[in-house]
């Protein structure tokens, strides 16, 4: 269950080690502990202790330390792993500090530290790109029986992986271009959002300075397009595919007005998902028998 008390870290190691029963899971936000929470309710668990990293006190000594940013919500679920990882008495099984895996998988800088868990996929929202997940949706809150939920995840799945091979690239070569106004970029069709990247690429290189150099961006990108893993959820940005399924549920099927924003459709996602979607994956298998 989330908690409205910020914790200390040697509260944390304190309630491990006098409590044995109890669990702890540390998350990145508040939308991601919802997430965990409701999954672990809808698994009959009331002894896991779910809290997004703001509810706990992470001071900027462990940061610095480790070379952390301390404003930075995944630095700071780092930053509670290694020091919490100092204990001997805290183990594996029982604090789970999870992160998005973002591109560290892909450009091969995974972090090891005991009680650090990274997300199966790029990121926690990438658990609901799932045909049943988005069919579930499409039957019970859009009354869209006939929706091509396929067609739609393919759209989605060719357009976001553009944007996030041109981040990968821009994190790989180091250029911390501003890369954002995805939605003016994407138009909406029936099947699904239809992405202009070449647009995309030339406003972010020009935004940045940087279209003397677009023939190291264009080197850069063909090179990882070829090393792309062949699961989608691993090459999407969890919140542009929020974002593009926001955009398509809000211009081409009209629910602007019910819908609210992107963060609004992200916990009606949550409070859709079932433990059956995700009871597979490897993140929620070591959750569920936490």
């Amino acid at each position: 269950m989330p908690c409205d008390i910020k914790r200390s870290i040697p509260e944390l190691i304190s309630l491990l080690k006098f409590e044995p029963r109890a669990r702890c899971v540390a998350v990145e936000g508040t939308v991601d502990r919802d997430m965990i929470d409701t999954y672990i309710e809808r698994k009959g668990r009331v002894d896991v202790h779910v809290y997004a990293i703001d509810d706990i006190d992470v001071p900027a000594s462990i940061m610095r330390k480790h070379g952390l940013d301390p404003d930075n919500h995944r630095d700071r679920v780092v930053g509670l792993a290694h020091a919490i990882s100092t204990d001997a008495c805290v183990t594996d099984d029982r604090m789970m500090c999870i992160i998005d895996a973002d591109f560290d998988r892909h450009l091969g800088r995974c972090i090891k530290q005991r009680c650090l868990v990274y997300t199966d996929y790029t990121s926690m929202e990438m658990y609901f790109f799932c045909e049943d997940f988005i069919r579930k949706l499409a039957t019970f809150m859009l009354r869209k029986r006939d929706l091509d939920v396929d067609e739609l995840l393919q759209k989605v799945a060719i357009a976001m992986q553009q944007v996030f091979i041109l981040r990968l690239a821009n994190e790989k070569l180091g250029w911390k271009m501003r890369i954002s106004g995805i939605a003016d970029f994407l138009s909406i069709g029936p099947l699904g959002p239809v992405l202009n990247v070449t647009r995309l690429t030339d406003h972010v290189l020009r935004s940045s300075g940087r279209l003397p150099q677009s023939a190291d961006l264009d080197a850069a990108v063909r090179g990882l397009s070829a090393k792309l893993d062949p699961d989608p959820r691993n090459n999407i940005r969890g919140h542009d595919f929020t974002l593009a399924l926001h955009l398509y549920l809000q211009r081409w099927l009209k629910l602007g007005v019910t819908l609210g924003g992107v963060e609004t459709l992200e916990r009606v996602l949550y409070g859709y998902m079932e433990p059956c979607f995700v009871d597979s994956t490897g993140l929620f298998q070591r959750l569920a028998t936490l």
